[in-house]
Formats: structure tokens, C-alpha cells, sequence
């Protein structure tokens, strides 16, 4: 195939939808459309990634979260509404798809991963600060789903009840993935960078450790050596209260036990 030089690349990519089952309560029901994108300039991308930075709250910056996606997706294939009759692509329904609050995680992932390699937005950064605490002391999120295993269904079949275990692909997408925004991207390195930078309080002879929060005067220093811009401190702000967030649920648990 000879390369061909043009204004625009557009290409045809095929993505999977998963959503709850209509007709089958507490299922889920895998859905195949084609989609085409335009490849995004790079520059384009960065001053799309730039105005979201230089929004003042996270609200705002999540409101324009699938800007990039946005402007890259162009027309579809196979998208039918509710009257089984083709539905013309605009990006006004697109937006209203990806705004549908009840999608889990692993929803519009086909979208998402092509949307990563153009630099679009992947994840949120108080959850993944949210999944960092509890992993790090070894804990189980009790806000998330709990893992159907072997010893799940024998317990529950001990009761009468039949569980369905997963497909094992599904279960490892869903226990061993995080996505995280492109944008946010920035973000989640530089906290990752100062993860050892905790203010730490230690209680009793037993030496139980308490995280009160980051040292700010160790957190600039590392930004200042990393090149770190400024604009990444708020967004660093919000991971650490949802960080604290979590410890302090581990803290009354462990309290409690």
C-alpha cells in the first residue's frame, strides 16, 4: 500500500460498548459499532490539554474531560435508536453517551484506548489517589465490588444461591486495570514522585503509622527538580485529600476491628 500525504487521515476503528442488559437484570451486554476518527495534530492536542489545565476547578476540567475524544471521533457505523432505525452521527449525542452516568469502568474502553494513543483523557485522579492508599497498605476498597471466586460461590451455593463467576479475562480487567485520563497524566506522576513525602504521625508502642499529609515544602522541591509546572499542585491537592479520605476509612476500620 503506497503512503498517502493529506490534510486529514480519517480510519475506520471498531469499538465495544458494555452496558447493563435490558432484558436481563444485573447483566451486562457487550455492543459492536464502528467508529471513524481523524488523527489530531500534535500541537492541536496540546492546546486542547492546555485550556483543560488552565480551568480553575475540577469540575470545570471534568465537564471538558472528553474534549480531545470529542474532536477526534467524526462519524459511526451500526448506532441504532430506540426504534431499531440507523442514528446519523453528531457529536452532540456522542457527548450525551459518554455523560451517561451508570457506565462502569470498563465502558466505552474501545473509544478510550484509541483516544490514549491520540493523547486524549483516561480516568479520574481522586480515584486512582483512592486506589493508591488502599494498595499501599494492603487493603481492599470496600466501595468496590468484591472478587467472585471459588470460595464465593461455594459459600453461596452453601446457602442455596447460584453466583456466576466472571469470564477470567473480564475479572483481571476489572481487578488488575486502572485508567487514569490522559490529561491527568501529569498529575499522577508527580504524586507518584512524592509518594514518599507523607507527614507521618506515630501512635503507641506498637508504632502504628498515621498519614496527616504531604510535606509541601518537600513536595516544591521535587516539582521545582522535575520541571513540574504549577498548574499540577491543585490537581495534586485533590489526590491527597481523597488519599487522606481513604486512609482515615482504613484508620476507623482498623479501630473498629
Amino acid at each position: 500500500m503506497k503512503f498517502k500525504l493529506t490534510t486529514e487521515y480519517l480510519y475506520w476503528w471498531p469499538v465495544t460498548i458494555t452496558l447493563p442488559d435490558e432484558n436481563q437484570p444485573g447483566k451486562w451486554v457487550k455492543q459492536n459499532f464502528t467508529m471513524q476518527f481523524a488523527a489530531i495534530d500534535e500541537g492541536r492536542a496540546k492546546e486542547i490539554h492546555a485550556e483543560i489545565s488552565a480551568l480553575p476547578s475540577e469540575e470545570e476540567r471534568n465537564a471538558r474531560k472528553h474534549d480531545l475524544l470529542v474532536e477526534a471521533c467524526r462519524d459511526w457505523r451500526d448506532v441504532i435508536d430506540g426504534n431499531k432505525q440507523p442514528l446519523p452521527f453528531s457529536r452532540e449525542l456522542l457527548v450525551q453517551a459518554l455523560g451517561v452516568v451508570w457506565y462502569p469502568n470498563r465502558d466505552l474502553r474501545g473509544l478510550g484506548e484509541i483516544a490514549r494513543r491520540r493523547g486524549g483523557p483516561k480516568g479520574k485522579l481522586t480515584e486512582a489517589a483512592r486506589a493508591w492508599a488502599f494498595n499501599l497498605l494492603g487493603r481492599d476498597d470496600p466501595t468496590k465490588p468484591i472478587e467472585i471466586d471459588e470460595d464465593v460461590v461455594a459459600d453461596f451455593a452453601a446457602l442455596g444461591v447460584t453466583v456466576e463467576r466472571p469470564l477470567e479475562d473480564e475479572a483481571k480487567e476489572e481487578t488488575d486495570v486502572f485508567l487514569v485520563w490522559d490529561k491527568n497524566w501529569p498529575a499522577l506522576t508527580a504524586f507518584l514522585a512524592v509518594e514518599t513525602q507523607w507527614r507521618v504521625l506515630s501512635i503507641g508502642m506498637a508504632g502504628v503509622v498515621r498519614r496527616l499529609g504531604l510535606d509541601y515544602a518537600a513536595v516544591d522541591v521535587v516539582m521545582r527538580r522535575l520541571k513540574i509546572k504549577n498548574a499540577v499542585f491543585e490537581d495534586l491537592q485533590a489526590m491527597e485529600r481523597a488519599a487522606l479520605k481513604a486512609f482515615g476509612e482504613i484508620a476507623a476500620s482498623e479501630d473498629g476491628a
